[in-house]
């Protein structure tokens, strides 16, 4: 055999570095080093590959809730809708947009619009479309610095002749939520937002006698249920 190396040291060390693929390039990049000569050590080929996708993974940068004013409405009136948006992201998110339709994105939706108020208020900035007697909310171009949260509050009506003594359930989908990021565009977060509003039925009022007959001079008990 071959004589031993005097004073041999044998380690192990570590060298990082960062990579950005560039914006749009998706699919798997593959980085090979050749095989070669290393301060007189030969050394093998070795190669690495990493998967760049639209999917920003598990993490959830957006965080978006909505929230009726009450749990409950009647027919004719009207309250309060408002979307929260939350950046829990290590990034400014830029053109944060929403649209929530509340026809196809409400259960039992008879009746529901945007009320005559429209938009309340808006915190988030952007540009919001919440006409009255409408029933498509669009929310768009929010610009949401780390670790930040906005509000946009519009009024929805029920209909004075709407079906009560039911629940909607209103979602908006992730789909329907985006946000880019400094080198990411049109990304969803991992949840949509989403709340229920009962109908409730109109005050009922019955009244009846007991006895329904009684003589000229008689008496009888007047009672009013209020329901």
């Amino acid at each position: 055999g071959s004589a031993p190396i005097a004073d041999l040291q044998v380690q192990v060390c570590n060298i990082d570095a960062q990579i950005e693929p560039e914006v749009g390039t998706f699919g798997t990049l593959v980085n090979t080093i050749a095989n070669g000569d290393l301060g007189g050590f030969d050394f093998p080929e070795t190669t690495a590959s990493v998967l760049v996708t639209s999917d920003i993974g598990s993490e959830n940068p957006l965080v978006v809730t909505k929230a009726f004013q009450r749990g409950n409405i009647y027919p004719g009136e009207t309250q309060e809708l408002t979307f929260t948006f939350f950046n829990v992201y290590d990034e400014n998110l830029l053109n944060v947009s929403l649209t929530d339709d509340l026809v196809a994105n409400m259960t039992s939706n008879a009746g529901v619009e945007i009320g005559s108020a429209g938009l309340i208020s808006n915190t988030c900035g952007g540009a919001v479309s919440a006409v009255p007697q409408n029933t498509v909310i669009t929310i768009s171009g929010i610009y949401l610095p780390i670790d930040t949260d906005c509000e946009v509050v519009v009024q929805i009506a029920m209909a004075s002749d709407a079906p009560s003594n039911r629940t909607i359930v209103n979602t908006v989908p992730s789909a329907q939520i985006t946000f880019d990021t400094v080198d990411q565009t049109g990304l969803n977060p991992l949840n949509g937002a989403s709340d229920d509003l009962r109908v409730r039925r109109p005050i009922d009022l019955f009244k009846s006698y007991e006895p329904a007959s009684v003589v000229a001079g008689g008496e009888s008990r007047l009672t009013l249920i209020f329901q």
